[in-house]
């Protein structure tokens, strides 16, 4: 009994099969998510279609780019940020499979890490963009990230426009487009062009994550 209920525990150390046997019932595959938490549309959606598909999901709890009070002071914010990263490699022992919710073909520096902490456990590594596994499944070298590197401009999604408020009079923008600017391995910005309905427009860049 002791040792079913350390394999419930910990699946690492259980036999690895489709089906867990735990105690005299059938445990589902536990799934562990890995992707930047600006995409955390994309997390809740692949959260989502694991769960249908009967699987048990782990997934980022919190999305520090958004603005909240537990992490408004800066220092408080990197300490719980360190916390977080060991939290997500605990909830990678636990599982028995990654998934990389990698959309455009995006991996940034975080979840590369995440991805090769995972592949030294031996679980297998997919991903929600097949660009991701250009490479080989789980790379964690400048080729998986190839698939991201396109600088054509996407619509954003009606639902994502509430999230950039224009900075001349705050209102959400009312359209708006999304494109990765390319210069080189590593070196991927991300660029948001942005209009709100008085007609101001404005960008945004960063580095991706």
């Amino acid at each position: 009994m002791l040792k079913k209920l350390i394999s419930f525990l910990n699946p690492r150390t259980a036999v690895v099969e489709p089906v867990t046997v735990v105690a005299g019932a059938r445990r589902p595959q536990v799934v562990c998510l890995c992707g930047s938490t600006r995409f955390w549309a994309e997390l809740a959606e692949a959260n989502l279609r694991e769960t249908m598909a009967g699987r048990i999901v782990l997934a980022p709890g919190c999305d520090m780019k958004t603005p909240h009070s537990l992490w408004a002071d800066g220092r408080d914010a990197e300490e719980l940020k360190v916390r977080l990263d060991e939290l997500h490699r605990a909830k990678v022992r636990m599982a028995d499979e990654v998934l990389v919710v990698n959309p455009g073909g995006y991996i940034g520096d975080s979840t590369r890490s995440e991805v090769a902490y995972a592949l030294s456990l031996g679980l297998p590594v997919r991903y929600t963009d097949s660009a991701g596994a250009a490479a080989g499944p789980g790379s964690t070298t400048a080729a998986s990230v190839a698939g991201s590197r396109s600088t054509e401009p996407q619509a954003l999604a009606s639902y994502k426009l509430a999230d950039w408020p224009c900075p001349d009079c705050g209102e959400a923008a009312v359209e708006g487009t999304h494109a990765w600017d390319d210069r080189g391995p590593h070196q991927l910005l991300s660029v948001h062009v942005l209009r709100c309905a008085a007609g101001h427009s404005w960008s945004n860049h960063n580095d991706g994550g």
